[in-house]
C-alpha cells in the first residue's frame, strides 16, 4: 500500500507541490525585500515598483486556488477548513498591494494586514516543507507541539497583553510620553483652585 502511495506521489503530486513551493519561496523573498525597503528603510519613492513586484508573487497562488475552486465547486471548496487559510493568503496578498498603494504603509490597517500575511507565510512555509521527506518529520513534530501547547500559548498571550498595558499606562515605550523618568514629576500637577 505504501508503494502505491509513493508511486502516485512521485508521479502526480510532487511536481505540482514543488512548483507551488518555489512560487511561495519567491513570494516570501519579495515580501522580505518589501518589508525591508518600505518599513525599515522607509524608501517610499520606490513603493510602487516594489508593490508591482509584490503582486507578481501572488499571481500563481491565486490562479491555482481559483482553478481548484472551479474544479471541485464552491460548496466543496468552502467546506474544507484549510482552504480558508489559502483564501487569506491569496486575497489578503491582493488586498495588501491595494492598501499599500491606497493609504500610508504605517497606517494600522496596513500593519494588521501585513502581520496576518506574515503569519500566513509561516503556515504556508511549513505546509510546503512537508513535501521534502527529510523535513516532513520535523514539520509534523512542530505542528503537533504547537497544537499541544495551544492552552499555554493562550495563557502566555494574555500575560503579554496585560503586561504591555501596564507599560503603556506608565508611559514606557510610548512615543508621546516616552520619557517617563524625566517627566514623571512634571506630569503630576497640584491644581488648587
Amino acid at each position: 500500500f505504501q508503494d502505491v502511495i509513493s508511486f502516485k506521489w512521485d508521479t502526480f503530486a510532487y511536481m505540482i507541490h514543488l512548483r507551488g513551493c518555489l512560487f511561495h519561496l519567491y513570494y516570501v523573498f519579495i515580501l522580505i525585500i518589501y518589508v525591508d525597503k518600505i518599513y525599515i528603510q522607509n524608501d517610499l519613492e520606490s513603493k510602487r515598483v516594489y508593490s508591482l513586484i509584490l503582486i507578481t508573487g501572488i499571481v500563481y497562488p491565486t490562479c491555482y486556488e481559483l482553478l481548484q475552486q472551479y474544479k471541485i465547486g464552491p460548496r466543496k471548496y468552502f467546506s474544507e477548513l484549510g482552504n480558508y487559510s489559502d483564501i487569506l493568503y491569496t486575497w489578503g496578498g491582493i488586498a495588501n498591494v491595494i492598501l499599500q498603494n491606497s493609504i500610508d504603509s504605517q497606517h494600522i490597517a496596513n500593519k494588521i494586514l501585513m502581520t496576518l500575511l506574515l503569519s500566513q507565510q509561516i503556515v504556508k512555509t511549513f505546509f510546503f516543507l512537508r513535501i521534502f521527506e527529510t523535513l516532513s518529520y520535523i514539520v509534523t513534530m512542530i505542528n503537533q507541539v504547537m497544537f499541544d501547547l495551544r492552552v499555554f500559548l493562550l495563557f502566555y498571550s494574555i500575560l503579554i497583553v496585560v503586561f504591555s498595558m501596564a507599560f503603556a499606562v506608565l508611559g514606557v515605550g510610548n512615543k508621546k510620553f516616552g520619557k517617563f523618568k524625566l517627566e514623571f514629576g512634571s506630569e503630576i500637577s497640584t491644581d488648587e483652585g
